[in-house]
């Protein structure tokens, strides 16, 4: 199985270079064996790449594009994919994604808070828990970190636990068009997350991820968020990447994108 996806990944690589000159996506350059999922919606929003099913199996809302790092990028809408193959959340992992708002808030909102979103949600145990990554919403203004969390079933009384990455992807200043990395990794017992690169933020779990993860979820669902973020160039991968790896990839990212 290893074997024919790694062929599968590089024909593949091999056609998107020559559709997509300007763009190559690092992860896939430099950790092709170990890609098991991968969506750039820049045709369809199935998966280019995936070790299991790669067609969303429903949408919540209708999915809407706009332009991205190369191609589409998904704006509205949620998607929903199986996990299975694609992910295996009991073992060890990266999640990698770009994302960039379509416009700064240049005002404070009437209700004081600073804007968030969740991009990518995966769940796992028939249920029991979901890993989730975006920016915590309801925050004071110009406060809300970026974070990722596992949150536990209600019924098991398990407190989710935070891994706030950082602060600076505020809404007043965060330039629309200019792309953020954010990677989410994991292992039995823990995870961790960084932005563009940057220093891992590690969190010990309170229970272990364990069983086969049924959905992976990508975007922001029905309605219109402020300052509205757009999503781009997911992958995940069956190996825990490191700080230097991770800043290896976003350094490639960032030579690829326009500066803003």
């Amino acid at each position: 199985m290893k074997n024919i996806f790694s062929n599968t990944v590089i024909l593949l690589l091999a056609g998107i270079a020559s559709v997509y000159a300007e763009f190559n996506n690092p992860v896939l350059d430099k950790h092709a064996d170990d890609v098991t999922f991968y969506v750039n919606f820049d045709e369809t929003p199935n998966a280019v790449l995936s070790a299991g099913e790669g067609t969303p199996f429903r949408s919540t809302g209708t999915p809407d594009f706009v332009p991205g790092v190369s191609g589409k990028a998904l704006r509205r809408g949620m998607l929903h994919y199986r996990g299975g193959e694609n992910a295996d959340l009991a073992a060890s992992g990266t999640l990698i994604y770009l994302v960039a708002p379509e416009a700064t808030m240049t005002e404070k909102p009437e209700n004081g808070k600073e804007p968030g979103f969740l991009a990518v949600a995966m769940t796992g145990g028939e249920g029991s828990y979901t890993l989730f990554s975006g920016k915590m919403g309801g925050q004071p203004w110009g406060k809300a970190p970026l974070n990722s969390y596992v949150q536990y079933a209600h019924g098991s009384k398990i407190p989710h636990v935070n891994c706030v990455i950082d602060e600076r992807l505020k809404a007043e200043t965060w330039k629309p068009g200019e792309w953020q990395m954010i990677a989410v990794t994991w292992k039995p017992g823990s995870f961790a997350a960084s932005l563009n690169g940057g220093n891992m933020q590690y969190s010990a779990l309170q229970a272990p991820m364990t069983g086969a993860c049924g959905e992976i979820r990508l975007g922001f669902g029905k309605a219109e968020i402020p300052a509205q973020v757009i999503l781009d160039e997911v992958v995940i991968l069956n190996k825990e990447l490191t700080q230097q790896q991770l800043k290896e990839i976003y350094d490639l990212f960032k030579k690829q994108l326009p500066e803003k």
